[in-house]
């Protein structure tokens, strides 16, 4: 386990010093919380004090998806062979390269919170927002885990990482509250950790707000078993089909 932290850690720091991603940590959550902002304006009511959570939420699923463009870079670089070669396990060396994704949308938070004081000039911080923060970068690590699977076997799976930022955003609760979604759709929603996350940061107690990081990191790690089967099917395939060097 060590050696998971260890290698996204390094991970993380390297995609620091990339513009794209450190662009993206950064104005993921500018952007969505201004937009917040001008629809509050639009409808002339106040701009939530919790606001700067969901642009939280929001930078934490943006920076996720990168993952896929970053196994591809992998990739293009060379290094995905000599990375399916290791004498870590998979899950390792390509669950801390994912993870290392999410982990980067930490960065975010100061600019959200100096934009909500700016723009609101108050903000809600307290240990619920933290439990939902906490269980969002877990279900985020979960989700990329699992995703990584297709983007090892599918050279072009990197052509989805657009589809699958606001279809998430829509679905987990930081764009139509969770209570709003059709009856059909909330166990859908549910599904994917982040829901569970997000409904823990904006719980009416600590107590529900635990019990719904509880629901999160189960969700979580029923992903990360299917994850771990996943990866390795997909290895298998694409050693196979020659798909993990350039051509």
């Amino acid at each position: 386990m060590s050696t998971f932290f260890l290698l996204a850690a390094f991970h993380a720091r390297q995609l620091l010093r990339v513009p794209f991603f450190l662009q993206t940590a950064l104005l993921a959550p500018a952007s969505f919380l201004i937009l917040r902002a001008l629809g509050s304006l639009n409808t002339e009511t106040a701009l939530a004090q919790s606001a700067w959570l969901d642009a939280t939420f929001a930078g934490i699923w943006a920076t996720t998806t990168t993952a896929a463009g970053l196994i591809m870079y992998q990739r293009f670089q060379g290094t995905l062979e000599p990375q399916v070669l290791s004498i870590h396990r998979p899950g390792i060396v390509f669950g801390a390269l994912t993870a290392s994704a999410a982990l980067i949308g930490v960065v975010g938070i100061p600019l959200a919170l100096a934009l909500q004081l700016m723009i609101a000039q108050e903000l809600a911080v307290n240990i619920r927002s933290l439990i939902g923060i906490v269980t969002a970068l877990i279900a985020c690590i979960g989700s990329a885990s699992l995703l990584s699977s297709l983007f090892v076997v599918n050279p072009a799976a990197v052509a989805i990482e657009p589809l699958i930022i606001v279809p998430v955003w829509m679905l987990v609760g930081i764009v139509v509250p969770y209570m709003a979604l059709p009856g059909w759709l909330a166990p859908v929603a549910l599904a994917h950790p982040l829901t569970s996350a997000v409904l823990a940061g904006h719980a009416e107690s600590v107590e529900v707000a635990v019990r719904w990081a509880g629901l999160s990191v189960a969700v979580s790690a029923a992903w990360f078993v299917l994850a771990g089967f996943g990866l390795r099917g997909a290895i298998k395939r694409a050693r196979v089909n020659g798909t993990l060097a350039i051509s």
